[in-house]
């Protein structure tokens, strides 16, 4: 199995890099957005209920939820299942600390300085770059959040 695993922070342009990568080592590509979606269609439930496991930290209320560890079980079967297909790039802010522990994964993080992402992020969302600026703040310390709780093995994981 072949599998490279992006994370990446807000604005960073990670997927257009993933793109990138998959299309000149010939793999096929997966966004997190993506993996979302079909595991909202595969197992019946909202997107915006899976979310939480690629997109912001889970709230304190959020993780004590009985639904929250079964739409984890959604959006990892889903993401084990497009994995088992081999020879894959897969971006997202959180992919890269969703997949078991084996070998055949190069992990990697695709960073930006703070001025270049807000700008990345205004433009792609079509905001204010102050509003953007805020957001990806906030956005930024949240996916510190969550990294940091999905390492440890917490809700996010």
């Amino acid at each position: 199995m072949a599998i490279v695993a992006i994370s990446q922070q807000l604005g960073s342009r990670g997927i257009e890099l993933g793109r990138l990568a998959a299309e000149r080592l010939g793999y096929r590509f997966l966004s997190g957005e993506e993996v979302v979606a079909e595991a909202a269609r595969i197992f019946g439930v909202s997107q915006e209920e899976l979310l939480v496991f690629d997109m912001r930290t889970p709230h304190f209320w959020e993780r004590l939820r009985s639904e929250s560890h079964r739409y984890l079980a959604y959006f990892q079967a889903t993401l084990l299942k497009e994995l088992a297909g081999d020879r894959i790039v897969v971006v997202g802010r959180t992919l890269a600390h969703q997949e078991p522990a084996m070998g055949c994964v190069m992990r990697g993080r695709v960073i930006a300085p703070l001025p270049d992402r807000i700008g990345n992020y205004a433009a792609q969302e079509r905001m204010d770059p102050d509003a953007a600026d805020r957001q990806g703040r906030g956005n930024g310390r949240e996916g510190k959040s969550y990294n940091q709780d999905a390492a440890s093995g917490g809700c996010g994981a």
